[in-house]
């Protein structure tokens, strides 16, 4: 699904202002767009090229913050009731997490005052357009040979390391058995447990926490390669550990911008020799390095 289509999708959760001036917006601008970011008396913003710019009164996209349209507490009110659809509780969970996954995979972070982990008061949301980009992980499976291996990315928020291992999913899920544990929906991207997303013929969903999934995936689907977002917490670590022990490959995500970031992740650390590869990016799909870790 192309980014166009999924801006598209995000476009009903805004307030009508700012509805209409996404409907009346070119293609190519859309295309370009990976963040929309609405922020309490501010200038409205879109992420375009990894640039920061806004959306101008007059329609379009701008470079001139004094020309943007800004967001008012009205339109924060609407919004949040609109990506909760109107029912808060049912959304508890992923208000404590401080996003919400939308339809298609999209993501909107929430920005405001916690109490405790509740969220009182919003001031900012930041709807993630997802996308899916063919041949993202192109660099990496022509570089590694003998597949499959077990694969770390790093790179710092934004820098695409969820397009990268939707991609990986999809091309190794053509011919290994993948369990996919999808904790944040972004990577299938389901939708009432159908995944809209093209996530490999051979790959099976699991929309729970890291920890629970790789160990329900290793006791009921025999995989022979795991696939998660963004690990480093201590009980992914424990699993983690024990789906190497079981002989299954892992390939996942940490936020880091350099090796040494990695080798000093405390949690990190003492699973770092399970991989086989460590694969640095800078900028958004740029691969810096590819690191051999293991022979």
């Amino acid at each position: 699904m192309n980014r166009v289509s999924q801006i598209e999708k995000i476009i009903p959760y805004l307030p009508t202002k700012i509805r209409f001036t996404f409907e009346n917006m070119s293609v190519i601008d859309k295309e370009n767009i990976t963040e929309i970011r609405l922020r309490v008396n501010r200038p409205i913003s879109v992420i375009q090229n990894s640039i920061e710019k806004y959306l101008g009164s007059n329609g379009g996209i701008t470079t001139y913050p004094n020309i943007a349209i800004k967001t008012t507490l009205a339109d924060i009110e609407a919004v949040f009731k609109s990506v909760t659809e109107y029912s808060i509780h049912s959304y508890a969970k992923e208000l404590q997490q401080g996003y919400i996954t939308l339809d298609g995979g999209n993501r909107v972070g929430l920005a405001g005052s916690f109490q405790g982990e509740t969220l009182k008061y919003i001031n900012a949301f930041n709807f993630r357009v997802a996308g899916e980009v063919s041949g993202a992980s192109d660099e990496i499976l022509s570089h590694i040979k003998n597949f499959p291996k077990s694969i770390l990315l790093a790179g710092k928020p934004a820098t695409g390391k969820t397009t990268i291992l939707r991609d990986l999913c999809k091309n190794i899920g053509n011919s290994y058995r993948v369990s996919l544990i999808d904790e944040r929906r972004e990577i299938a991207a389901c939708y009432n447990g159908v995944p809209q997303n093209n996530i490999g013929l051979h790959t099976d969903v699991f929309e729970v926490d890291k920890a629970k999934g790789i160990g329900l995936a290793l006791r009921v689907m025999s995989p022979e390669v795991i696939i998660c977002d963004e690990i480093g917490l201590e009980d992914d670590v424990r699993e983690i550990s024990r789906s190497v022990n079981s002989g299954v490959k892992l390939i996942a995500s940490v936020h880091a911008s350099s090796r040494d970031e990695v080798l000093s992740n405390i949690n990190i650390k003492p699973i770092i020799t399970i991989f086989d590869y460590l694969v640095i990016l800078r900028d958004i799909g740029k691969i810096e390095e590819i690191i051999k870790l293991r022979s």
